[in-house]
Formats: structure tokens, sequence, C-alpha cells
């Protein structure tokens, strides 16, 4: 987070990370982080004018290298849509689930 301190995916690991470590606090902090991160920027501008850099179309990703793992990603997407009663009962779901995978990628080391 030291490197990029807006990133959602390292605020909401790093609250399963505390989850798993008992910090209930920390994590709900850190999920919460995640959340606010995934949020669009609200950025003014004057109508017609563009931000410097776009220029990419509408659904082009930026992104590059290796994709990520499909199960692990999907439990960081879509935080920015939550509503904020939902914010408890969506971190320990989706920490639970982070949890079942880890389990399941220990065991099947050799």
């Amino acid at each position: 987070m030291k490197t990029n301190a807006a990133s959602a995916a390292a605020h909401f690991y790093h609250g399963y990370l505390a989850w798993k470590t008992g910090a209930p606090d920390l994590a709900a902090k850190a999920f919460a982080r995640a959340v606010a991160a995934s949020l669009p920027p609200k950025a003014v501008l004057p109508e017609g004018a563009s931000s410097e850099g776009d220029t990419k179309g509408p659904g082009t990703s930026t992104r590059s290298g290796p994709e990520r793992c499909g199960a692990l990603r999907r439990l960081g997407d879509h935080l920015g849509g939550l509503k904020p009663n939902d914010l408890a009962r969506e971190m320990t779901a989706r920490y639970r689930a982070l949890d079942s995978l880890v389990g399941k990628g220990r065991r099947q080391d050799p």
C-alpha cells in the first residue's frame, strides 16, 4: 500500500489479514477503505472536456500483465456498489470465502 495507497485490492487483502489475525476493527476499516477505493473518482470537468490521458474508449482495459486468479479477483470485485449497511455482512462473507480458497491452496501444495 506504500506504492499505491488507492489500491482497492491492497486494502481488501490488508483487511483479510487483519480479520484472519483477530483484529476485526482494523479489518472493517480496511474493508471500508477498499470499498471507497473501488468507487469511481468524482472529477469535476467543464462540459465536453476530457481528463488528461483519456484516450481509450469505453470498455477498454488499461490493465496489463498476467490475469489474476478469477476466484480471488471476484472476491474483491464490485465493492464500490456496496451499501453502508451491507459492509459488515459482505466483509465477513468475502473473507470467509477467501479463507476457504487459501485453505484449499494449502492442501494442494506437496
